[in-house]
């Protein structure tokens, strides 16, 4: 949800001329969310996906929120964005978001005893499978922000050439 709010803020600093919206406007967030909502779209169907049965209104949203509010969002930003901004030292700005939100779940997974995904539940599985499940989400965050970056740079320099 929270990745799917961050697109929300992205696409309203579009829409308006609020200026308390101009971080969402800057190319490193804008790309951060890129990578965040791939990851979004590619995690889910291996990890989540029928772990809760639904009614019929749950996975219309369910999917939305995880497939096409993703693609909308990967297509808005290789279309509408400008590229060539991105470099490489921007990974560790956009590392910020899991990190933190990975304190705040596993912080309050330990005070509370409940997680918001089954492979962060440390009072079953151990805090030693739940670091290796983390080191492999972090992975895809990594690869999808190389990814993104590479991508923005990669179009930055076909629209100086002009292709």
């Amino acid at each position: 949800i929270l990745t799917n709010l961050m697109v929300v803020a992205v696409y309203l600093s579009v829409v308006t001329a609020w200026r308390w919206l101009g971080w969402w406007r800057t190319p490193w967030v804008r790309g951060m969310v890129a990578g965040a909502i791939l990851v979004v779209m590619l995690v889910y169907p291996f990890l989540l996906a029928g772990l809760v049965r639904q009614d019929l209104w749950f996975q219309v949203a369910d999917k939305a929120l995880h497939y096409l509010d993703p693609s909308y969002y990967v297509a808005w930003w290789l279309i509408c964005q400008r590229h060539g901004e991105l470099h490489w030292g921007n990974l560790p700005s956009m590392l910020v978001y899991p990190l933190l939100y990975l304190v705040w779940a596993m912080g309050r997974g330990a005070i509370v005893g409940d997680y918001p995904y089954p492979f962060l539940t440390a009072n079953s599985l151990g805090y030693g499978q739940v670091a290796l499940n983390c080191l492999g989400v972090l992975a895809a965050f990594v690869l999808f922000y190389l990814l993104v970056i590479g991508i923005d740079r990669w179009l930055g320099r076909r629209s100086v050439r002009g292709v």
